[in-house]
């Protein structure tokens, strides 16, 4: 049986879901679903995910646009960030919708809509941030308060206590200040990319839907980012070694994988009976190809 074309696909312009038949799935309001229900679950794999890269046909210019958008940031400010974000999101979305499909590259025609995608997501991210700065910052100078007045306490007993003590108070501060950051960059990495993939500064606030996601696939996003944050500390000094240069393909490398490991959970949130992201009509890849 033939596939009919896709009907969101303007005339020469190519069909960004070669295997996918009809139109995509959608809600009562008509808002483009990111996917679901699914029934197999996928495989998380921190280095499954470094490795995703390389098995696309297009994995050098893929880490070559987003090498171009890293180098970017250090001249232009904002500006690229959000370009990284609004790409990054129709590469998310790809994933999700088209897994067997070669990834999208990066397309100067349509740099107004990544933009456009992209700007919720950073708002978004601006403000958890702002939010979440004031109890971050008292966490950590109550963990070196807390831990000061304990070495003063007890350089009483010697220097030999007071070594112990501030050794242990410094391991103690470093695993403390650690997973809060974690979690802070769990909380901003679900709003912002909620915000861009739906097209919607609002939608990267439904705490309802984050609290199901967490109570969901949580532990498994806590466990992976903590992966994430080391597996990339040694991919980054490879990239160091390599005359400093290779530190930007690297650093690329981790933005990449990053976005696959996210959708492995997100398609694992659905095949757990998550509710789909709903996407408004306008952000989708039929209007980016349109």
């Amino acid at each position: 049986m033939s596939v009919p074309p896709n009907p969101y696909v303007s005339p020469g312009k190519s069909n960004p879901f070669p295997d996918a038949a009809g139109a995509p799935m959608t809600d009562a309001q008509g808002n483009v679903l990111l996917v679901g229900p699914m029934t197999e679950p996928p495989t998380l794999s921190v280095i499954g995910s470094f490795q995703a890269v390389f098995k696309e046909p297009n994995a050098w210019p893929l880490l070559l646009w987003f090498v171009l958008l890293i180098v970017a940031t250090g001249f232009i400010p904002i500006l690229p960030h959000i370009v990284l974000l609004g790409y990054a999101s129709y590469l998310a979305e790809g994933m999700i919708r088209t897994p067997n499909a070669p990834r999208l590259t990066f397309d100067f025609e349509h740099l107004s809509k990544y933009l456009g995608r992209g700007v919720w997501g950073f708002l978004a991210a601006f403000v958890i941030g702002l939010v979440a700065a004031i109890p971050l910052a008292i966490g950590m100078v109550a963990v070196y308060l807390g831990g000061a007045l304990l070495v003063v306490a007890a350089s009483n007993g010697g220097e030999g206590a007071a070594f112990a003590v501030m050794f242990l108070v410094m391991t103690i501060g470093f695993v403390v200040i650690l997973l809060l950051n974690v979690l802070f960059q769990l909380i901003s990495n679900l709003v912002s990319s909620r915000a861009a993939m739906a097209g919607s500064y609002g939608a990267g606030f439904d705490f309802v839907w984050i609290r199901d996601f967490l109570s969901r696939v949580g532990l498994k996003v806590f466990v992976g980012l903590i992966g994430m944050a080391l597996l990339s500390i040694v991919v980054n000094l490879l990239g160091v070694l390599v005359c400093f240069v290779g530190v930007y393909f690297t650093a690329a490398l981790t933005i990449y994988a990053s976005i696959h490991y996210s959708v492995s959970v997100y398609r694992l949130y659905l095949s757990l009976g998550g509710t789909p992201i709903a996407m408004k009509p306008e952000v989708t890849l039929e209007r980016l190809a349109g």
